[in-house]
């Protein structure tokens, strides 16, 4: 019988838009995962318009969602379990709990941790998720931070290639086995040959603690994937990023065993960053046309209050007109790997 996959995804929720669960939602569905949705919060739209409306999801009400689909059996259909911005650390504790006791009924339950908590060096949760997010490692079977999120959770600031194999060896240590540091940039020295060293190149960096013989020190099977970096205002592609990851690994798992020296994470994550970045490119090319240089600088100020709102709007990512990306990534150069 054909393998049946259900994840449940815990998220933000926006009315209009592409974030959160409605960034992560149907990628899954079209790549064959049913999709249970949990909000953590409800807005009208993301936070990047002049403003947005709605609350957070109470703790106290998640933890009564969960208690119904508990009571009707419905969590042991749980294959997979997503989560993404949970902002409250009443409401993390709430998840972590669920998360923990739901493997240990089902221990091949696999768990992707997007520790939402903050970029580009702002924090924009309390600072009590972060020991939080820290003792949940141990739980995760693969971790997503953002380079700035990888520095908060390993108290080791990433400068270079061999700060963030520190940072990668202290996810490890926690007791996560798949870490990828989804977006980075490096000094032109640690690049290996083979991937493109440029101002408009980003990075992600992904590493595997394979299971080793007893009294053998574990060695981690770790990579470089070079990609694409667009001057635009895109939101929501950690999340999109996310969603993917979680399918495409199920997928790697589920494939013959390769001779390659593939991980399923590097096989995993090549085909979500080909897919992401052809998202992007149809975003972008889309704002070339739609939106005026003069608009992506005022949407890129830090005066949020000054956005032009109907600007913002048409920025949003091209998510369900990318569906053949998602169902098929497609073969780029613009997308390359090293192992490192």
């Amino acid at each position: 019988m054909e393998k049946r996959y259900r994840v449940c995804t815990v998220q933000s929720h926006v009315v209009s838009g592409y974030c959160g669960n409605k960034a992560a939602t149907f990628p899954m569905q079209l790549l064959g995962f049913d999709v249970d949705i949990l909000n953590t919060v409800e807005f009208s739209n993301h936070t990047g318009f002049p403003v947005f409306t709605g609350k957070r999801t109470p703790p106290e009400e998640i933890k009564t969602l969960i208690d119904g689909l508990n009571k009707n059996g419905l969590t042991k259909a749980w294959t997979h379990v997503l989560t993404g911005y949970i902002g409250l650390p009443e409401t993390l504790s709430i998840i972590k709990n669920a998360v923990e006791s739901l493997k240990e009924q089902k221990p091949d339950l696999i768990w992707v941790c997007d520790p939402v908590m903050g970029d580009n060096g702002q924090l924009y949760v309390p600072e009590a998720v972060i020991p939080l997010y820290r003792s949940m490692i141990g739980v995760a079977d693969l971790i997503t931070p953002n380079l700035f999120e990888a520095e908060i959770i390993t108290d080791i600031k990433i400068t270079s290639l061999a700060t963030a194999k520190q940072a990668m060896a202290k996810m490890h240590y926690l007791g996560c086995p798949n870490v990828l540091i989804t977006s980075m940039s490096l000094p032109a020295k640690d690049i290996p040959n083979g991937l493109i060293a440029e101002d408009n190149i980003m990075y992600c960096m992904g590493s595997t603690l394979l299971p080793g013989n007893a009294g053998v020190l574990k060695q981690p099977t770790q990579f470089l994937i070079s990609f694409p970096r667009y001057s635009g205002y895109f939101t929501g592609t950690g999340d999109v990023l996310a969603a993917v990851l979680t399918a495409r690994y199920q997928h790697a798992l589920d494939a013959p065993a390769s001779h390659t020296s593939e991980t399923p994470l590097l096989t995993a994550t090549l085909a979500a960053i080909k897919t992401l970045n052809a998202i992007i490119k149809r975003t972008f090319d889309y704002q070339q046309i739609h939106v005026s240089p003069k608009e992506i600088f005022q949407i890129n100020s830090p005066d949020r209050l000054s956005r032009p709102a109907s600007a913002v709007h048409r920025c949003e990512l091209h998510i369900i007109q990318s569906k053949d990306a998602i169902d098929t990534p497609p073969d780029t150069s613009l997308v390359q790997y090293a192992l490192v």
